[in-house]
């Protein structure tokens, strides 16, 4: 059995939670737990399909509009990953 000082511990718990990721906390209460935001590697994934595909664009037509493309595609990983790390 939780204290009253538990419960609300919890309650504060829940409701942080519940402000910070809502599709995390839904999904909870509905009882099928999803990751949480932070975990999910969507847009990870995309960025390193796009890479590889970048890469391969360089290598197979050594354009420079496709060099661009690959110097962006990492300059948008690399902010993205500082901008993870620094959460």
């Amino acid at each position: 059995m939780l204290s009253e000082r538990e419960r609300h511990l919890l309650e504060l718990i829940e409701a942080d939670l519940a402000a910070g990721d809502k599709r995390f906390a839904a999904a909870m209460r509905a009882g099928r737990p999803k990751p949480p935001r932070e975990y999910r590697r969507t847009w990870t994934v995309v960025l390193a399909v796009l890479a590889v595909l970048g890469v391969a664009a360089v290598i197979l037509t050594g354009h420079w509009a496709a060099v661009l493309v690959l110097v962006a595609i990492a300059v948008v990983a690399l902010i993205r990953f500082v901008r993870r790390r620094l959460d």
